[in-house]
């Protein structure tokens, strides 16, 4: 699972802990985060490090936050192209 959607969640109001808490808590067996410079990957270590799942509020919260910016599948171009 790509943790960004190839970099689209960064053009959102989710910030990349929130995205990658996000699909930690789900039943992946891979995470690609897309790590492109030693400050990307410090910050990844950082969140990965203090991860602890979402509870059911938190993960319904962030639902709504990005239900609207992502309803019509735009950040997953890379699905469909």
């Amino acid at each position: 699972m790509k943790s960004l959607a190839d970099g689209q969640m960064l053009k959102t109001e989710i910030s990349p802990e929130e995205a990658i808490t996000y699909v930690l808590s789900l039943p992946i067996d891979t995470l690609v985060s897309g790590i492109d410079s030693l400050e990307v990957l410090a910050q990844n270590l950082k969140i990965v490090r203090s991860w602890r799942p979402l509870s059911e509020d938190k993960r319904n919260t962030l639902l709504e936050k990005i239900a609207p910016i992502a309803s019509d599948g735009h950040l997953e171009w890379y699905k469909t192209g």
